[in-house]
């Protein structure tokens, strides 16, 4: 009995060890020849702009080279901006789990917050911050000030795509210099409005975008003016608004004067910034003031075979000083990024952002014609030689004269709110009348949420 116990006890130690080697080889089997990864698709979304061109082309070149390596395919839709935001907070909301990433101004990184993914805990990430091969990225590469805009309560949300300022463009062949204060600007549109001036190349002087109070473009431009003048956004300290003041009566003028004097196109309260940019394409306008990417369009012969030749940028005018300066202001915005809090694949998304934003991603877009928010194009003198997107930025000091709007939740309402009251003047509108009732609807709405 005592020998088939022993007999016994060897079989089981012979079959433990038979099943050890054979799950040895297996492992190894399985670790040198796993089936290849199955690809998930990410999707991201933007509004209808440039930039979603630039991400088209940029998402082929990452589906044709690292999809098969990292199992991640992009695709990109892109959407009308007429009912975009409304759409997208309809997707956040409900709980959506497509797009994966989308698309926002930075206007919207307090509103949207509670519906996108913290992205700090990636960064500390190597295997998903660095590139296909990994390579690690550095997100000090990323303006701080881009950092911050990204930021709300403390952590991050989105990340910024491109840096852009309201501009100038100009057409070279009938103004030898861009004006340097909002009263050069004013005469030279009357110089080169067939109305004021028979003899003139151009019908209209100058376009705007009028449109309110679905796009904003034109709150973002008038405050261009309205910081010239020295006005300010909120009392100092508080969030009370403060904008009904000489320097918003100077800024409401300059509108009135425009749509009074017949100095912009008849349907102005039409155009948001790509209906502007069509304006100088069709040789119709001398100036418009406008996004710096549409300078891209404007001067591609393809694009714009009537002025590409013509066309140059400077930055916004503004108010001459006592001591013979020029203050002047470019608005700053950016377009942003963020990982919808209810994707299935977040780090997937990641993945691709972070290559985007950071790496080779970046750069291809900088050859299409962004103006990032990542430093390294513009320390880069090859690069700014290369491109003149990029030196322009740097010539017009717009790191400089760039200012955002300040950051709070209700930002999309005001902006709204005032870009229907400029519209209003551009269509007749009393400007005194159309300052007081600005500065009495923002301040009853920031009173009623309670901002002070």
């Amino acid at each position: 009995m005592k020998d088939l116990k022993k007999g016994i006890t060897k079989l089981q130690v012979i079959a433990i060890a038979v099943i050890v080697i054979i799950a040895a080889v297996l492992s190894a089997y399985f670790i040198l020849y796993q089936p290849a990864k199955q690809k998930i698709t990410i999707e991201v979304q933007w509004v209808a702009c440039p930039e979603a061109d630039m991400c088209v082309n940029t998402a082929k070149y990452w589906n044709e080279h690292y999809a098969e390596k990292t199992g991640i395919e992009v695709k990109v839709t892109i959407l009308s901006f007429l009912g975009y935001f409304d759409k997208l907070t309809t997707q956040l909301v409900s709980g959506a789990s497509t797009p994966d990433i989308v698309e926002a101004w930075s206007y919207y990184v307090g509103m949207y917050s509670p519906y996108i993914e913290p992205l700090d805990n990636y960064f500390n990430d190597p295997k998903l911050f660095s590139s296909p091969d990994g390579t690690p990225y550095n997100i000090n590469d990323m303006y701080q000030a881009a950092l911050e805009t990204g930021r709300y309560q403390g952590k991050t949300y989105f990340l910024m795509h491109s840096d852009v300022h309201l501009i100038l463009v100009y057409r070279t062949d009938i103004i030898p210099k861009p004006p340097e204060t909002w009263d050069e600007f004013i005469e030279i549109a009357r110089q080169n409005t067939r109305s004021h001036n028979p003899d003139s190349k151009t019908k209209y002087g100058v376009a705007i975008a009028g449109r309110g109070p679905i796009d904003t473009t034109t709150w973002k431009t008038w405050l261009s003016i309205y910081w010239s003048y020295n006005g300010t956004y909120f009392k100092p300290g508080t969030y009370e608004p403060d904008f009904n003041n000489s320097a918003g009566l100077s800024a409401m003028q300059i509108y009135d004067t425009l749509a009074r004097e017949q100095l912009v196109p008849p349907d102005v309260t039409s155009y948001a910034f790509l209906e502007v940019m069509a304006a100088m394409q069709s040789g119709e306008v001398a100036m418009i003031l406008d996004w710096q990417p549409v300078y891209v369009t404007l001067s591609d012969p393809n694009q714009s075979p009537l002025v590409y030749d013509k066309v140059a940028m400077a930055p916004p005018p503004g108010v001459r000083q006592s001591d013979g300066s020029i203050k002047r202001y470019a608005y700053k915005g950016y377009n942003c990024l963020g990982i919808n809090k209810n994707s299935k694949h977040k780090a997937e998304a990641f993945k691709f952002l972070a290559w985007y934003l950071f790496g080779e991603g970046m750069m291809l877009d900088v050859k299409q014609g962004n103006t990032p928010a990542n430093r390294v194009p513009y320390e880069n003198q090859t690069i700014v030689n290369t491109y003149p997107w990029i030196k322009n930025a740097l010539d017009l000091q717009l790191p400089q004269i760039g200012r955002p709007e300040p950051s709070y939740v209700d930002l999309p309402t005001v902006q709204s709110i005032g870009a229907g009251f400029l519209s209003s003047v551009l269509s007749g509108l009393n400007p005194v009348t159309g300052l007081e009732s600005l500065q009495r609807e923002v301040w009853s709405l920031l009173k009623s949420k309670g901002y002070f």
